[in-house]
């Protein structure tokens, strides 16, 4: 199914955030009201609360802190 069909069949809209590395996390914060700096503190709240599930899908606490501190969203670098 297109994705046009998709929002128009759920009534979504289609908003915009801003180009950079942290777009996902800008677009949590627009859909939910809050600032970015919130949705980055749900995000280590999340992890710390199940960290055991993302240092067994090989995300540490170090890559996660780059990406939210650096912008860095390669987990690589």
């Amino acid at each position: 199914m297109p994705i046009d069909d998709i929002i128009r069949k759920h009534r979504l809209k289609v908003r915009s955030a801003p180009g950079n590395e942290q777009c996902l996390l800008y677009s949590w914060a627009a859909v939910t009201n809050s600032s970015i700096d919130d949705v980055k503190r749900l995000v280590r709240g999340e992890y710390t609360t199940h960290a055991v599930n993302y240092i067994n899908a090989g995300i540490d606490v170090e890559e996660l802190e780059r990406y939210l501190s650096c912008r860095n969203y390669t987990q690589h670098s």
